[in-house]
């Protein structure tokens, strides 16, 4: 690895430690190799209902990318029982701000990213805009989300970034 890249990860790893605090509880450390949530999710409120689902669909197909981002926001707040593959697809968004929301969700739902998923969700993103996105996390974080920080810090650390 490259001084300039070790210069990177470090930035990203004291952005996040200066964002969030130091790790404590079942957070300590960084993810196994697992791609298990560890955490204790909420459950799930209810059912996806057919409309839902079509709208939702809509929503991530549309050709606006405030609207594909508020719709994964949506799908996380409304926490349906089947809405996962939905949030599966907005994986594979243009945007980078929508396919970690879209992980997020995914971990708080209790079914988090593949690795390999979320390595796709990192391919090719400049480590300034991975940092800007960490520090909207200030104040509150969701188990679910901090998992995937972790474990995005890893895998970034891991090729480089």
């Amino acid at each position: 690895m490259s001084q300039a890249s070790q210069k990177r990860v470090l930035l990203l790893m004291v952005t996040l430690f200066l964002v969030l605090g130091a790790p404590s509880g079942p957070l300590t450390g960084m993810p196994e190799e697992k791609t298990e949530n560890p955490l204790q999710v909420e459950p799930l409120k209810g059912f996806l209902h057919p409309d839902d689902e079509r709208r939702w669909r809509a929503g991530i197909t549309h050709k606006y990318a405030w609207q594909r981002y508020k719709t994964v926001l949506e799908i996380r707040d409304a926490r349906l029982e089947g809405s996962a593959p939905i949030l599966r697809e907005a994986l594979r968004d243009r945007k980078f701000w929508t396919r970690m929301r879209a992980a997020m969700a995914l971990a708080d739902f209790g079914v988090p990213p593949t690795r390999e998923e979320l390595q796709q969700v990192l391919h090719g993103v400049r480590s300034e805009l991975v940092t800007n996105f960490f520090q909207r996390f200030q104040k509150k974080a969701r188990p679910g989300e901090l998992y995937i920080i972790l474990l995005a810090l890893k895998l970034l650390a891991r090729k480089g970034v």
